[in-house]
């Protein structure tokens, strides 16, 4: 009996040990405290791009965006309000966000004065990021609903390619990406990559607007290389 005693407890030892080990082996993700995402609640809402983003660069970011967000005033911390606080906590070399959508769903005023809200409000953050040193910025556009207007398709490559002539003349490199453009997206209704509201991504879009981000970070060579500085240089 007392054979047996002994037998199970070293048995149970071991399987204890190899946990830890396995546990052990499971890379933890590098914190780039120098990459922060804004926006609104298409990341916030459920937080799966955020996840999957993760999952492709292996990197944690810090996060400000916020569900209800608009570019330009409302109700909850807007998305420049975001970047003030995002900067007063430490450097920034690159942004990921989105924004815009919430200000016409829930703004005064007609399209055209909304439009130029959030073109106004982009041009400041453009302003603070090129005084702050920021070095590169990734803007995700909305894809359609059900809901969207017509000409969107359009209005939204001339957005994409006016931000990324802002984004240049202040010599920050601006990225624009566009699920509108993106053949997962133009094979299916809006109803297939939305949930039940029309307006927020299923987990599968969530997924995909991750790989989009990522595809044109690695295609534009945005945090390929050395990690912050205030992280160690890890890579």
């Amino acid at each position: 009996m007392k054979r047996k005693i002994l037998f199970a407890y070293a048995l149970l030892s071991m399987v204890s040990v190899l946990a830890l080990i396995g546990v052990s082996c499971v890379p933890a993700l590098e914190t780039r405290d120098c990459v922060v995402m804004l926006g609104d609640s298409i990341f916030d809402l459920s937080d799966a791009e955020t996840g999957y983003l993760e999952e492709l660069s292996g990197h944690q970011y810090r996060t400000y965006y916020l569900n209800g967000a608009q570019m330009d005033g409302g109700t909850i911390q807007d998305i420049e309000s975001q970047y003030d606080s995002a900067i007063r906590a430490g450097a920034i070399r690159t942004i990921i966000m989105d924004g815009g959508g919430n200000d016409y769903l829930m703004g005064n005023g007609s399209e055209e004065e909304i439009a130029e809200e959030v073109r106004q409000a982009y041009a400041r953050i453009l302003n603070k990021a090129q005084e702050d040193g920021v070095q590169n910025i990734v803007v995700q556009g909305y894809y359609l609903t059900d809901n969207s207007p017509d000409g969107y398709a359009e209005s939204a490559a001339a957005l994409g390619a006016g931000l990324e002539a802002a984004g240049a003349s202040r010599g920050i490199k601006l990225v624009y990406v566009n699920p509108v453009a993106d053949a997962w997206f133009s094979s299916r209704r809006p109803s297939q990559y939305t949930i039940s509201d029309g307006i927020h991504p299923t987990d599968a879009a969530s997924e995909r607007l991750a790989q989009l981000v990522w595809n044109a970070m690695v295609a534009n060579g945005i945090e390929q290389g050395a990690g912050c500085p205030s992280s160690g240089g890890c890579n």
